[in-house]
């Protein structure tokens, strides 16, 4: 196989250099490939300026005199591992975040693109709270080591993702630009990169119709997803080429849900606490800890009130862009009780993800358990919306196949 090279973005605060360790070493073990890690930052852009502190708050001309000097020692080292048919993971930030200019792009997008040569992009992604608990913990305190905001690190992962697509738009040949979770497990960034032909599938289901049966007691959908999701993980383990991405792999609802009634008395030291571990997803209930890129952070302290109400809308406008970036990048979707109790058709996430899916051109293959659906909503109403008329079902409507059982939803795949 030939030698991979892995452009890697992620805001700060993702845990990036984590995440390539810990997925080089998965490589070593599941596919025996030696890959070198390379954190940009930390290897070389560190060694160039007095300090990352003092290179953020320099101007933007200076910052990008001392990103060229940087890159070119980095080229230094590149150059002998192309030449040598090696696996290079190179990790660096497409933007830089201040609270003075907020997102801030430097690099030189060319040069990364045609000296680095990268066979895949990848841009990692992390739950908002998890990134701003890391740079509160870091800094220790003094805003000058770098304590962003909420809406700067939310401002700065939507920067990422456009300066990697710009990147993967420079390269030679056509090179796609991924963005993925690092909460995902190992095995899921390692089938992109080594997958003989790698088959992402995009996991869709209901999130908001488990929660609102959870609060009445039942946790039958929470069980039916956690569980749909652990055997989804085991047929990717036993696959060569199967990759499955999972959009509870970020879950900041719960974040904006926990925002408390406005107040009279709110000021910039107002705070308010957030239970993660008892509102978040509970991953570990499909993925084990160690097989996981990364690890949530530790709690570090009670948000500021006010940063997490002005941060409130973006964190609610992200989740559709995310689904549908998701969904696009994915090779086929694979669809898990779209009608759920109490409603006439498919959920509104689900159903917005399907529609944009085919317009797309991807696969779909769904499954609807009956005893959620009795009167088989999922066909008469909803699937019926795609065309089945005297013309036969529309272009959109042949992309989609129903599938009785959850073994025939993977066996498609």
């Amino acid at each position: 196989m030939a030698a991979k090279r892995v452009l890697f973005l992620g805001q700060t605060g993702v845990s990036r250099l984590e995440a390539l360790q810990n997925l080089a070493k998965y490589c070593k073990t599941r596919y025996d490939r030696d890959c070198t890690v390379i954190d940009f930052e930390r290897d070389f852009l560190s060694n160039r300026v007095l300090s990352l502190a003092t290179f953020l708050d320099d101007d933007f001309r200076s910052q990008r005199r001392e990103w060229q000097d940087a890159w070119n020692d980095c080229l230094e080292v590149i150059r002998p591992l192309k030449d040598a048919g090696k696996d290079v993971f190179l990790g660096l930030h497409g933007c830089y975040t201040r609270s003075q200019y907020g997102s801030r792009c430097v690099i030189d997008l060319k040069k990364v693109a045609t000296e680095f040569e990268p066979t895949l992009v990848i841009t990692l992604i992390s739950d908002v709270y998890d990134m701003w608990w890391r740079t509160e913990s870091r800094a220790m305190g003094e805003p000058w080591r770098g304590m962003p905001t909420l809406e700067h690190l939310i401002t700065g992962r939507r920067a990422e993702v456009m300066v990697a697509d710009l990147i993967s738009l420079e390269c030679p040949g056509r090179v796609k630009s991924l963005v993925i979770a690092a909460t995902h497990p190992c095995d899921t960034v390692a089938k992109c990169i080594f997958g003989t032909k790698p088959r992402i599938v995009y996991l869709s289901f209901p999130i908001s119709e488990p929660r609102k049966l959870l609060a009445k007691g039942d946790r039958s959908g929470i069980k039916a997803i956690s569980e749909l999701i652990a055997t989804a993980h085991a047929k990717q383990l036993a696959d060569t080429d199967l990759a499955f991405i999972c959009p509870l792999a970020i879950d900041e609802l719960p974040l904006t849900k926990s925002l408390p009634p406005i107040g009279e008395h709110e000021n910039e030291d107002t705070t308010f606490a957030f239970d993660r571990d008892n509102l978040r997803w509970d991953l570990s209930s499909f993925w084990a800890p160690e097989e996981r890129l990364t690890l949530p952070a530790k709690p570090h302290g009670d948000f500021r009130l006010l940063q997490a109400r002005i941060a409130a809308g973006s964190i609610k406008t992200d989740v559709g862009w995310r689904d549908f970036r998701l969904a696009e990048q994915a090779d086929k979707l694979a669809v898990f009780n779209p009608i759920f109790p109490d409603r006439d058709t498919a959920t509104g996430g689900v159903a917005n993800e399907v529609t944009f899916a085919t317009a797309c051109g991807r696969p779909i293959y769904v499954y609807q358990d009956t005893e959620l659906d009795p009167d088989n909503r999922c066909d008469k109403v909803w699937l019926a919306g795609y065309g089945q008329g005297t013309m036969g079902k529309s272009p959109s409507g042949q992309l989609i196949t129903r599938k009785a059982t959850i073994e025939e939803l993977f066996k498609a795949l």
